[in-house]
């Protein structure tokens, strides 16, 4: 166990564990992460799987924070936290029961003696030793404390937070389940995400540069059913939270089409979600008789509602049918399929995530805040005065010890030396003109 304690405690086995977090948290950089565009299995734009990308699924780093090998370090670096963290109580511990003696001059950085003739009476400048700053002893423990509760707060993410993306038609609503995400990035030990009230997408705004990039996106959520449900922004940087369930609204989205498909055995209805594909956008849906029906626009991109629409139908490999279609139009096949568009409507693709953690993250930041505020504006400095009757004279000596930042006490020290002197030639002059 010692030699484990060892381990942990050890500087380099430390800047190890650092160095691997850094080296994580830039791959959570470069490797595309939950929700982005192409993250959701299921849609033909998708794509083949990638080598890199089988790796990227087996180490998790497509959902990083909630990987076992982001969990595993973490763990490690809360074990040498919580070594580090109980030295240093202890140390704080012991200089705060201490705080009314000092201990001594012996190794302080400024120590300074002097004889000077003469004699003064015994106990006119008495010894004196103090202590001033004592409360910043407490400043890297709490520091590292603040530390060790945000490592915590990573351990509790990994293990309970979840992650995931759905793509929201405007006047669709969610239901507060977790099926109809498109993926689910669950912790360890954590259900499946659901916003725990339903949602429906009221409005979606989309602002754009002059160069036609996006620029601002935000929309209008109605949180909840019925008379009971409230209307609520959501912006790219404005997310919804619900007891610890947050939506984030993404940049990712597009038009989506209604179709209302009519044919011998009855109808069906599918919403189609043109996504970005070259200079345009494209989706497509199969109906129940394996019908695939391919669904283009020439402009692609959230907020861009299209007026009409290039619908393509194949059977069997071949073009069974095409037109250009807009709202209340159809494209009818030899068999008397009839494809009608009934809406086009804009969609958004939302992320969500649900991080109990929160708390505890922010409690740690404050004591960072904090314990840096101590130890940086409060330094623990011990000083003292003692004199020494010796053969015809008396020995004078000065000493003072910081705690941190030694070299910026080197004024203060002189004025304390300057101070004692005087105080010393002022109780001389006292005595030598006392009474006989």
């Amino acid at each position: 166990m010692q030699r484990l304690i060892r381990l942990l405690r050890n500087p380099r086995f430390i800047v190890g564990e650092v160095g691997l977090l850094v080296a994580l948290f830039f791959v959570s950089t470069i490797v595309p992460s939950v929700g982005e565009e192409g993250a959701v299995p299921g849609r033909p734009e998708a794509g083949a799987a990638t080598s890199l990308g089988r790796v990227s699924d087996v180490l998790g780093l497509d959902h990083l924070f909630t990987s076992p090998v982001f969990l595993i370090l973490v763990v490690l670096a809360m074990a040498s936290l919580t070594v580090v963290l109980k030295d240093q109580l202890a140390r704080a511990w012991r200089l705060q029961r201490g705080a009314s003696r000092a201990t001594g001059s012996s190794g302080a950085p400024y120590r300074r003696e002097e004889l000077f003739p003469g004699e003064i009476p015994a106990g006119v400048l008495p010894a004196e030793v103090r202590i001033r700053g004592a409360v910043g002893v407490w400043g890297s423990p709490l520091f590292h404390l603040g530390i060790l509760l945000i490592v915590v707060a990573g351990i509790l993410r990994a293990l309970f937070g979840a992650d995931a993306v759905v793509d929201l038609l405007a006047g669709e609503t969610l239901l507060p389940r977790s099926d109809p995400y498109g993926r689910q990035w669950p912790g360890l030990l954590a259900k499946p995400f659901a916003f725990p009230v339903a949602v429906r997408l009221e409005e979606l705004h989309v602002t754009r540069y002059p160069s036609g990039e996006t620029r601002w996106v935000e929309g209008t959520l109605r949180l909840g059913e019925g008379p009971a449900g409230a209307l609520v922004p959501i912006a790219v940087n404005g997310p919804v939270t619900r007891a610890f369930h947050t939506l984030y609204l993404r940049t990712i989205g597009g038009a989506a089409v209604l179709l209302d498909v009519q044919h011998g055995s009855g109808s069906e209805r599918h919403a189609i979600l043109l996504r970005e594909a070259g200079r345009g956008a494209e989706g497509t849906a199969r109906l129940g008789d394996g019908t695939l029906l391919r669904v283009a626009s020439n402009g692609g991109g959230i907020g861009r509602i299209p007026e009409r629409v290039d619908v393509r139908a194949l059977r069997s490999g071949g073009l069974a049918g095409v037109a250009s279609l807009g709202r209340n139009e159809g494209l009818s096949l030899a068999d008397g399929t009839r494809a009608v568009v009934a809406e086009i409507v804009p969609w958004a693709q939302f992320s969500g995530r649900r991080d109990v953690a929160t708390p505890v993250v922010y409690i740690g930041f404050l004591f960072v805040c904090l314990g840096g505020l101590l130890m940086m504006a409060v330094v623990r400095v011990e000083s003292g005065t003692a004199t020494e009757p010796v053969d015809g004279g008396v020995k004078l000596t000065v000493w003072m010890r910081p705690q941190r930042f030694a070299p910026l006490f080197a004024q203060a020290f002189e004025d304390l030396w300057n101070d004692r002197v005087a105080a010393l030639k002022a109780a001389r002059t006292g005595a030598s003109n006392g009474p006989a």
